[in-house]
């Protein structure tokens, strides 16, 4: 009892400090009404509409933002809640749910990561930040008298490999100055990365010029092809991603800057894709992404499997996310910057209009019933608001549908009838 009294003691209880504590109710609160208000239209849109959308696509939305809601709401409860006590060898580590009593035992180690101080549990798959918190100088020492510095193991571990590994030349000059090469190589594809990124959605929201968009395009699907071939030339030398201070280059930084750049370029894209092909495209070039990327971080799994089944997951699950992003505005992109096909015109009635509010501007969308080509149902289509004063609900109106680079047909006119 008196060692739990002296463990409890005030003076080495360590809040998280004041600014942590504003700045996460000042992001943390707008993010989460930003969540509600896109839950509330989404499920508008959902009542508003009849029956041409998908609903398992509403659900799939209104699942991950109440998640992302959720996560947004807890940070503010975390900083006003947590609490790290330290007495002699032991830290008491209150969260929001519990409170967690370690000892070195515990301990697998710490990172500084960016200047960040990051302590690893051996029972925890994420670290524990402990950035936030206040009197950084006597969690600083704490953490240096009872854990090891693992980026200092891992990098002395990684420059022993280095030493071995004759494949790089064989003297110690030799293997830095391909070092060196490999990481200007990748330095210099990640920036043209970040560059066609920047200029691709800029495009896609204000200027949108086909000739632009097409070679953003292009350089967004062909920067990390090369990064995945040039991984493959140097197995075990150039990965997807490695410590901060390692010697070897990394390329996930451009891959993301890519992958959320065509993501975004499609999203921003109002017009419609017909059929299934796109599903056809995506799943299987996915999996042969997912497949690719895994062949060249097997070395990191194997690593992470040695400490727990969960990380891989972890690992496996986040480069599926990001190949669905890539690959999915890749075939988008192409599929409908690089058609050359001309518009084959059919004629059909509204069905239904209605409009959305899910921009500023708002969005209009325009529901017509089946027609020759379509897929045998009304099908919701988000036009412009010429398009959309144009026509009437139950007036005639034409769909020119092009074929698609990739034979995914797509709608990329509407305009009223003449009959």
């Amino acid at each position: 009892m008196q060692a739990q009294k002296q463990l409890l003691t005030p003076d080495s209880t360590h809040r998280v400090a004041a600014r942590w504590k504003r700045l996460s109710v000042m992001l943390a609160l707008p993010l989460a009404g930003l969540m509600a208000w896109g839950i509330v239209l989404i499920v508008q849109d959902l009542r508003s509409s009849t029956g041409g959308q998908d609903i398992w696509l509403f659900v799939l939305m209104l699942v991950t933002l109440g998640a992302l809601m959720l996560l947004a709401l807890a940070a503010p409860v975390w900083a006003f809640r947590a609490r790290i006590t330290l007495s002699g060898d032991t830290m008491a580590l209150r969260g929001i749910f519990r409170t967690r009593i370690l000892s070195a035992q515990h301990l697998e180690g710490y990172r500084r990561i960016k200047g960040q101080l990051q302590l690893y549990l051996k029972s925890e798959q994420s670290p524990v930040a402990l950035s936030p918190f206040e009197n950084q100088a006597a969690l600083n020492d704490w953490v240096l008298r009872h854990a090891v510095d693992l980026t200092v193991d891992e990098l002395a571990e990684e420059n022993k490999r280095i030493s071995r590994d004759l494949t790089l030349g064989a003297t110690d000059a030799q293997k830095e100055e391909r070092l060196a090469q490999l990481r200007g190589l990748t330095k210099n594809m990640n920036r043209v990365a970040y560059a066609a990124a920047a200029v691709g959605v800029s495009n896609a929201l204000f200027l949108q010029a086909p000739i632009v968009q097409q070679a953003a395009t292009g350089v967004l699907i062909v920067v990390p092809i090369g990064m995945i071939l040039l991984a493959l030339r140097n197995p075990g030398h150039v990965r997807i991603d490695y410590p901060q201070g390692s010697r070897y280059p990394q390329i996930l930084t451009g891959i993301v800057a890519c992958s959320l750049a065509l993501w975004l370029m499609s999203l921003s894209d109002r017009h419609t894709l017909l059929g299934d092909t796109f599903y056809r495209w995506l799943v299987p070039l996915t999996l042969a992404n997912v497949g690719i990327w895994g062949l060249i971080e097997i070395d990191r799994l194997r690593e992470l499997y040695a400490r727990g089944r969960v990380l891989v997951a972890i690992t496996i699950a986040s480069l599926l996310c990001l190949s669905v992003v890539w690959v999915g505005g890749a075939v988008y992109e192409v599929n409908k910057n690089f058609d050359t096909s001309k518009a084959v015109w059919s004629t059909t009635e509204v069905v239904d209009k209605r409009k959305g509010k899910k921009k500023s501007s708002g969005t209009y969308y325009v529901e017509v019933a089946p027609w020759d080509g379509s897929v045998g149902k009304a099908v919701e289509l988000e036009v412009s608001k010429k398009e959309y004063n144009a026509v009437e609900i139950g007036g005639p109106v034409e769909i020119g549908v092009r074929r698609g680079a990739l034979e995914i047909p797509w709608v990329a006119k509407i305009r009223p009838s003449k009959r």
